[in-house]
């Protein structure tokens, strides 16, 4: 059986990660000294290497000070 983070449902997750960064204005450095990361903990979770938690997926919006229900909503959308 997959690892979740390998699954097809998963898939929008990590791009939509990326998205979020990028649309931020932040490197990947940049997001990782913001949520208190390591760099190759941003990069695994945006290439869906690493599983992202809803605890994660907060933090990453919070340090990209995106509303964390909005990009709910485009994860849902964009699985649609």
């Amino acid at each position: 059986m997959a690892k979740s983070q390998h699954t097809a449902g998963y898939r929008a997750v990590p791009a939509l990660l990326r998205q979020i960064r990028e649309d931020a204005g932040l490197t990947q450095r940049d997001l990782a000294r913001l949520a208190r990361r390591s760099q190759p903990w941003v990069h695994k979770s945006e290439i869906g290497e690493r599983r992202v938690d809803i605890s994660d997926f907060l933090e990453w919006c919070v340090a990209c000070k995106v509303d964390p229900e909005a990009a709910f909503r485009r994860l849902i959308r964009s699985r649609h």
